[in-house]
C-alpha cells in the first residue's frame, strides 16, 4: 500500500494515508455475516449497503487520524499521516463531508435513516472534540460495539428476520478480542498522550482478562453453531481459535516485558486486519454459492 501511495503527488499522500483503505475489511465482514445469517442475498442491496458502510468506515478512520495527530500519534511508532505531514483542516473537512454524504446517499436509498444517523452521530462523538469518546473509558468500547451492532443487524431488519443472537455474540467476541489486542498495542502511546480510554485506564492484567472473557464467549458460540449445524459459513473461523489461545497465553506469561508484548500484539493486530480482507473474499464466494443453489 505504501508503494501505491508514493505514486500520488506528495500533497495528496497524507490524505490517502488517512483513508486507511487496507483496514476497511472489518465493516464488510460484520455486515456480510449478518446478511448471510438473515439469508439476505439481494446482489444490488448487498453492493449498495456495503459501499455505504465502507464509506462511513473510511470517514471514521479519516477523522480519527486527523484528531489523533495532536496527541497519541506523537508517542506512537506507527506511520500516521498527521505525524509526518501537515494536513489542511479545510481539505480534511471537505473529504470527511464527501465521504459522509456518499455513505448517506447509499444507505438512505434503502431507508436506513436510523442506522445512518446512529453511525454518523456515534462516529462524531467517538472521534471529535468536545466529546471524543475514544479518549474516555468505557465509552470508547461502548461506541465501537454499538457501531458493530448496527452493521450486523441491518440485513435482519430489512428482511424482517430475527436477529441471530448466538452468531452475534460469537462474532462480536472475536471482534472484541481484536479490539483488546489493539488496545494493548496502543496502551503506552495513549497513556503518554494523557488519554483516559480503556487502554490507559485498565491495567494490563484487566485487559488480558477482558480479552480472555471475549475469547471464551466467541469459542463457546462457534462450537454451539457446529454442534447444532447452524451458520456453516462461520466454521472457517474455528481454526484460528488455537492461535488466539496461544496469544492470550503469551500475554499472561510475558506481562512484565511490555515492549515485547506491544510488538507481538501489533503484529497480531495486522494479522487480524489481513484476515478480515481475506474473509470478505470468502464471504463473497459463499454468497455466490448460495445464489447459484
Amino acid at each position: 500500500m505504501t508503494t501505491l501511495i508514493s505514486l500520488f503527488p506528495k500533497s495528496w499522500q497524507p490524505y490517502i494515508k488517512m483513508l486507511r483503505l487496507p483496514q476497511q475489511g472489518t465493516v464488510f465482514v460484520v455486515f456480510l455475516f449478518g446478511a448471510l445469517d438473515a439469508h439476505f442475498l439481494n446482489p444490488r442491496a448487498l453492493v449498495t449497503i456495503s459501499l455505504g458502510l465502507v464509506l462511513w468506515s473510511i470517514s471514521l478512520f479519516f477523522a480519527n487520524d486527523y484528531f489523533d495527530k495532536d496527541d497519541t500519534d506523537k508517542f506512537s511508532k506507527r506511520d500516521r499521516a498527521g505525524v509526518d505531514s501537515k494536513v489542511d483542516s479545510r481539505i480534511s473537512l471537505l473529504v470527511w463531508l464527501a465521504l459522509t454524504a456518499g455513505s448517506g446517499l447509499l444507505l438512505l436509498s434503502f431507508g436506513l435513516y436510523l442506522q445512518f444517523a446512529i453511525l454518523v452521530l456515534s462516529g462524531i462523538a467517538y472521534d471529535m472534540p468536545p466529546f471524543r469518546l475514544k479518549a474516555k473509558f468505557p465509552w470508547d468500547l461502548v461506541t465501537l460495539e454499538l457501531q458493530y451492532l448496527v452493521a450486523f443487524t441491518i440485513a435482519a431488519l430489512i428482511s424482517s428476520q430475527p436477529i441471530p443472537l448466538i452468531q452475534l455474540l460469537a462474532l462480536n467476541g472475536y471482534l472484541a478480542v481484536a479490539e483488546v489486542v489493539h488496545l494493548i498495542a496502543d496502551r503506552e502511546p495513549d497513556r503518554l498522550a494523557g488519554l483516559h480510554n480503556s487502554a490507559a485506564t485498565l491495567t494490563y492484567k484487566q485487559l488480558v482478562r477482558l480479552a480472555n472473557v471475549c475469547f471464551m464467549i466467541a469459542t463457546l458460540g462457534f462450537f454451539y453453531l457446529v454442534y447444532f449445524h447452524q451458520s456453516w459459513w462461520y466454521y472457517i473461523l474455528i481454526p484460528f481459535i488455537p492461535y488466539v489461545a496461544h496469544l492470550m497465553g503469551y500475554a499472561r506469561g510475558a506481562r512484565d516485558d511490555l515492549e515485547k508484548i506491544q510488538s507481538r500484539f501489533n503484529k497480531a493486530y495486522h494479522i487480524a486486519v489481513s484476515l478480515a480482507n481475506y474473509l470478505v473474499l470468502y464471504q463473497l464466494g459463499v454468497i455466490l454459492y448460495l445464489l447459484k443453489k
